[in-house]
């Protein structure tokens, strides 16, 4: 309020809610930034007197949003059991970049003495070594203009037993009438 009792009201919008958002709290005049916007946005500001009737005056504010490089966002890449001795295995990675920058990609294994890793054309090439089984967790990394985001995942190479069932010879067995099983022993 002003000498004489008056009371004001301040009141503000934006001309591109888009980009920018405005909110008035008494006297205080907030504005917010919209996520993954750029540009300019007007905000205009009005001061009242006494219930809108009579204006005191106003202003435009020209308030400027800079773009910000943003990170690319991996797809999420699940946890992955295979068997030991079972060859490559290949994952296909995908991701988004909002600035639509050309994204890159590498990859490490926690242990290479289980299993590496290798990109190629967007693919995740896991290499199990022969006759080792184990845990490991592969890090791939997304890089776009500069900008990284990270994501691990774990592979479970199985232990898969080397040593293949045999059945001893099975010899042919004749029923005779009145007996209703008989029974075969393997080793």
């Amino acid at each position: 309020s002003d000498a004489e009792g008056d009371t004001f009201s301040f009141y503000a919008t934006s001309n591109d809610a888009s980009i920018a958002t405005v909110n008035v709290v008494g006297n205080q005049l907030y504005i917010s930034s919209v996520p993954d916007a750029s540009g300019t946005a007007s905000i205009n500001v009005v001061v009242e007197q006494d219930n809108n009737i009579s204006l005191i005056g106003g202003q435009t504010i020209s308030f400027l949003v800079n773009p910000v490089d943003d990170a690319p966002v991996l797809d999420p890449i699940a946890n992955v059991n295979i068997p030991e001795n079972s060859g490559d295995f290949n994952i296909t990675l995908s991701s988004i970049d909002a600035d639509g920058d050309l994204i890159t990609y590498s990859a490490t294994s926690s242990d290479t003495s289980i299993a590496t890793v290798l990109v190629v054309n967007n693919n995740i090439v896991l290499t199990p070594l022969a006759n080792v089984s184990g845990i490991v967790s592969v890090e791939v990394v997304a890089v776009a203009n500069g900008q990284s985001s990270i994501q691990t995942f774990d592979v479970n190479i199985e232990s898969v037993s080397s040593i293949s069932p045999t059945i001893s010879n099975v010899y042919d067995r004749f029923r005779r009438p009145g007996f209703d099983t008989f029974e075969i022993t393997f080793t």
